[in-house]
């Protein structure tokens, strides 16, 4: 009889789980992004995209035409759901590294990756070695 309930309550509780996970599932939507951008440590070209969400935290980011997808997680985001899905990027010079993404249902924030801190200190390194060279002009 105890296996029973066990098996009984295991069952259920992996049910409740599936559905949770399958409501929580927003329906895809489709993005243009004009420039070459970073989603954690992976480089993705330019073109359309299809974003899809899994609940609170997972995301797939998908360009059929060129055959080259991003599945990552993020963070629960703090800026409220907008009615208006969205992609925030972060630019570091010339290059641009997915922050957030932007639901009606949802808000996901993405962790600076090591390759943003490392432009983000190129960047930095470079600004500081143009001021120690650049001597002031007046006119």
């Amino acid at each position: 009889m105890k296996r029973i309930i066990t098996a009984f309550t295991l069952f259920t509780v992996a049910t409740i789980g599936l559905v949770t996970r399958v409501s929580a599932q927003e329906a895809p939507f489709q993005v243009t992004v004009p420039f070459a951008f970073t989603v954690g440590n992976r480089q993705l070209p330019l073109g359309d995209y299809r974003i899809q969400t899994f609940g609170t935290r997972q995301v797939r980011i998908d360009n059929r035409d060129q055959g080259v997808y991003a599945s990552t997680l993020g963070n629960p985001g703090d800026r409220s759901r907008d009615e208006h899905k969205k992609l925030v990027f972060n630019k570091i010079g010339e290059q641009y590294f997915l922050k957030e993404i932007v639901s009606t249902s949802t808000a996901i924030e993405f962790p600076k990756s090591a390759s943003e801190k490392r432009a983000r200190t190129l960047l930095q390194q470079s600004l500081d070695s143009y001021a120690k060279t650049a001597t002031p002009q007046t006119y």
